[in-house]
């Protein structure tokens, strides 16, 4: 949809894990890293802030969309007591064991903290496939839910 609109996307994760790969961190990036390197999702006031700050670096003058923000409830209160206007909401539902086996073949770059799945999953006549590195790199296992 960005590339069709020609509008930013804000991939909040994606964000999230750069920090996490920096060198020379403060002591809350540092609490983040080792939130991320564990898997866990980082505290929803801190994924606001970074939601936020990186939202006024696009242009969005035109639109724009966020991905995966918000996950939890609180986040969701979050924007609301901050007036975060928005005109549509997409929540994407899953089966559990499609989750399980998505999250447990799930990887974490060493180097720049890109997440691939290792993960070939059909479920009721739909594919998903894997989404392996584009070269070889060490990756780490990021322990399941």
């Amino acid at each position: 949809l960005s590339k069709e609109f020609s509008i930013p996307i804000l991939t909040v994760g994606d964000e999230i894990r750069k920090i996490a790969a920096q060198e020379h961190l403060s002591q809350v990036y540092i609490d983040i890293a080792k939130d991320v390197t564990k898997g866990k999702l980082i505290n929803d006031g801190l994924a606001w802030a970074i939601m936020i700050h990186k939202l006024k670096d696009l242009d969005t003058s035109r639109g724009f969309i966020i991905d995966g923000y918000p996950r939890t409830a609180t986040e969701c209160e979050i924007m609301d007591m901050c007036d975060f206007q928005y005109d549509l909401v997409v929540s994407l539902k899953q089966h559990e064991e499609v989750i399980i086996k998505k999250t447990l073949a799930r990887r974490v770059c060493e180097s720049c903290g890109s997440t691939y799945n290792l993960a070939n999953i059909e479920y009721e006549g739909h594919k998903l496939p894997s989404m392996k590195p584009k070269e070889k790199v060490n990756v780490t296992t990021v322990e399941g839910i």
